[in-house]
């Protein structure tokens, strides 16, 4: 278990804090939408334009407050910033039009994006040359904690009343105070200094922006998984409908298992780009079997879609090894939270704009669809060795 657990210290108090911001967070993704509609009583459309509004604004916020940060000290920004998260579930509660909606929703998705970007930019610094581990470690936790806190709103899920709503989002508040609590207990972490020659923004460094588009593109398996397959199983094969359920638990168990293992063996820009380059095969495969599993026989159809999504998790596995090596890699010592929070961005973006592409691609398709996307997986991997080396070459 040591090897998926921080030793006592600072970096402790950084996974305990990714834990419980993993717990809070969960809750509200499973329970908010449901709340606005059916307690607040938003139609589905302003919440779905409410989100859109606060998700722009939270990415654009993403790189100025990391680049605050960097220049202001990461410990203490971080420390607004979680503190601003506790505040948005419970100014939730006072929600009773689509105006003060937007408002909430902007500042819980501003939070939410800012502070992704500060939490890998804690591990660089925190961490050093071990921030891939760090990293992997951080990443296995929000795993399980968030497998946890999808399934506490099912009593509320259940019940569906406004008391029942209202308690799941005091409890996501409760988990996600916590995290600023532990996030005071660290040392300050002072600013490196940028060098006199030579230092430029993340979004003017070219270079890392192609590998952050890379990275974004191969992130996208995660939108696929919870918006593209659903749809496929539940309209183009003969599946039963838990499948999902099944296929997604195993992807899940797998990823919390291996990633700590996994990642180890990626520590170098060199290895980080071959790891991409599987990862985007391995998708390919993974996409020709689940297009396969349309007009088969129900036990076939599932057969496909397990070794499918078991190879989505694989090449998942590549891309995180992949993107935490080059992530840190690549980031000067100076600037960690501001180019953790572009590759954010760049990954935020793509998981935003996948299913508006996939789905009516794979809807008309079938298989060739899947192909298609599978195919564009493997090129973004087959270009980032050579977005590594342009990136080295300008260092």
């Amino acid at each position: 278990m040591t090897a998926f657990i921080p030793p006592p210290g600072p970096r402790r108090l950084l996974y305990l804090s990714v834990a419980t911001r993993g717990l809070g967070f969960a809750l509200w993704t499973t329970i908010s939408v449901l709340y606005y509609t059916r307690v607040v009583g938003l139609s589905p459309g302003e919440v779905a334009a409410g989100l859109t509004l606060a998700g722009l604004a939270g990415l654009a916020a993403g790189p100025l407050v990391g680049r605050l940060a960097d220049r202001r000290g990461i410990r203490e920004i971080t420390l607004v910033v979680y503190t601003l998260q506790v505040a948005g579930p419970l100014l939730a509660l006072f929600v009773s039009d689509f105006v003060t909606f937007v408002g909430v929703a902007v500042l819980v998705s501003a939070s939410l994006a800012v502070s992704q970007g500060l939490s890998r930019g804690l591990v660089g610094y925190l961490a050093g040359d071990q921030a891939t581990t760090l990293r992997a470690q951080n990443q296995t936790i929000s795993q399980v904690t968030g497998c946890a806190g999808m399934a506490v709103p099912a009593i509320a899920l259940h019940l569906d009343t406004p008391g029942a709503y209202r308690t799941m989002i005091a409890l996501c508040a409760l988990f996600l105070a916590a995290s600023p609590l532990l996030i005071a207990r660290l040392p300050h972490l002072p600013p490196v200094a940028a060098p006199s020659r030579g230092a430029r923004a993340a979004l003017r460094d070219l270079p890392y922006l192609a590998v952050c588009v890379i990275c974004g593109v191969l992130y996208t398996t995660v939108a696929i998984s919870e918006v593209v397959l659903p749809l496929w199983i539940v309209r183009q094969t003969s599946a039963p409908p838990w499948t999902l359920s099944v296929v997604l638990v195993v992807a899940s168990v797998a990823l919390a298992v291996l990633t700590v293992p996994f990642t180890a063996r990626v520590t170098s820009l060199t290895q980080g780009g071959r790891a991409l380059v599987r990862g985007g095969a391995t998708a390919l495969a993974a996409f020709a079997l689940i297009g396969l599993s349309s007009g088969m026989p129900a036990p076939i159809a599932f057969c496909l879609l397990l070794m499918g999504v078991a190879l989505i998790a694989l090449a998942e596995l590549w891309v995180m090894a992949g993107e935490f090596a080059l992530s840190y890699g690549l980031a000067p010592a100076h600037a960690q939270a501001e180019y953790q929070s572009v590759l954010s961005v760049a990954q935020s973006l793509a998981v935003a704009i996948t299913p508006g592409i996939a789905v009516p691609l794979i809807d008309t398709g079938g298989i060739a669809g899947w192909l298609t996307i599978g195919l564009i997986f493997t090129l973004a991997g087959a270009l980032a060795p050579l977005a590594v080396r342009l990136t080295k070459e300008t260092v």
